[in-house]
Order: C-alpha cells, then sequence, then structure tokens
C-alpha cells in the first residue's frame, strides 16, 4: 500500500465540471492498494495516516495529527502510486491491485476515517 499525504487548504474533485466532492482545511490522502497487499497493511496505513503530525498544533508548529484534530479527509484512489518507471519509457502498472481489490480495500480503509 502506497499514500502520498498532503495537507491541504481546500481539494475538490470535479467530474464532468461538476463538483463530486470537496474539503477546507484538512488532508488529501492519494492511495494506491498493491497487488499483494492484506487488511494488515490497510490498518498500518490507516494507524500510520491517523497519528502523522503533520497538522498545525497549538504552537503553530506541525505537531498535531487527524486523531487529536478534526480536520477534513478526502481520499483518492490512486494506482499510479504503483508505477514502476525505471525501464524504457512506458511504465507498468503490474504491481496496482485490480480495480475490485482496490475499491474493497478503499472502502475498509474509509471505516478508519
Amino acid at each position: 500500500m502506497i499514500a502520498t499525504v498532503q495537507r491541504v487548504s481546500e481539494a475538490k474533485v470535479e467530474i464532468n465540471n461538476s463538483i463530486y466532492s470537496e474539503i477546507g482545511d484538512g488532508v488529501l490522502i492519494l492511495l494506491c492498494v498493491e497487488r499483494d497487499d492484506d487488511s494488515k497493511q490497510a490498518i498500518k496505513m490507516s494507524d500510520k495516516i491517523l497519528n502523522f503530525c503533520i497538522l498545525e498544533g497549538d504552537s503553530g508548529t506541525m505537531s498535531a495529527s487527524l486523531r487529536e484534530l478534526e480536520e477534513d479527509v478526502m481520499i483518492i484512489s490512486q494506482f499510479t502510486l504503483a508505477a514502476i518507471t525505471n525501464k524504457g519509457n512506458k511504465p507498468s502498472f503490474h504491481k496496482a491491485a485490480k480495480p475490485k481489490k482496490q475499491k474493497k480495500y478503499m472502502i475498509n480503509l474509509l471505516k478508519f476515517f
């Protein structure tokens, strides 16, 4: 499982020029489920993300986590994070999970947030 975690002042997903989802201050997570992942990786990843001290705490520094603050969270499936690009000019995505597995783990991971 691979994730890119980014603090945002706002984020939105548009489909056909219509806003599908949006958040204000919070965290945007691009998440890729890999072919060999299981529920242990999902639990470990969610725990890691929830405990990252990447949000501004009382001292004005990045000292607070999602567990401590009620910030918005947006999670987007991003299979391209599993791309293998070290050979040639065409990336390989064979390490990414198939769509059915990706969807299953995304739904399970959302329960932690």
